[in-house]
């Protein structure tokens, strides 16, 4: 019996060793995405911020640099670079909901006599 745990537990492992690099990939595609999405939704109402499109700019090329590290091979450098990506991604998501909630909130701001 402690000889199955131990074979199904090395063999868990190795598996998790070769897996590919698609979720990441997917992970990086779904961020992105609802970062584009949510950075339409602040300029729409005007009030994008001023680095919101440089950090999904800076998303995709660091999820270009993976994609060429998944060419050569090096899946761990892609796996890394594609969730700093996505990490970057939904930061700027992130930024542009507070956009358009700062915008909700200073909708009637004005002076008070």
């Amino acid at each position: 019996m402690k000889k199955l745990i131990g074979i199904l537990v090395i063999a868990t492992l190795v598996m998790a060793g070769c897996a590919n690099v698609k979720p990441s990939h997917d992970e990086y595609m779904a961020a992105v995405a609802a970062a584009k999405s949510a950075k339409k939704k602040a300029t729409a109402v005007g009030y994008e911020w001023r680095d919101t499109g440089k950090m999904i700019k800076k998303a995709e090329e660091i999820a270009k640099g993976a994609a060429d590290s998944e060419k050569a091979g090096d899946k761990e450098a892609a796996i890394a670079a594609y969730q700093k990506a996505a990490k970057l991604a939904r930061k700027a998501e992130k930024q542009s909901h507070d956009a358009v909630k700062q915008q909700m909130q200073q909708a009637n701001a004005g002076p008070v006599f």
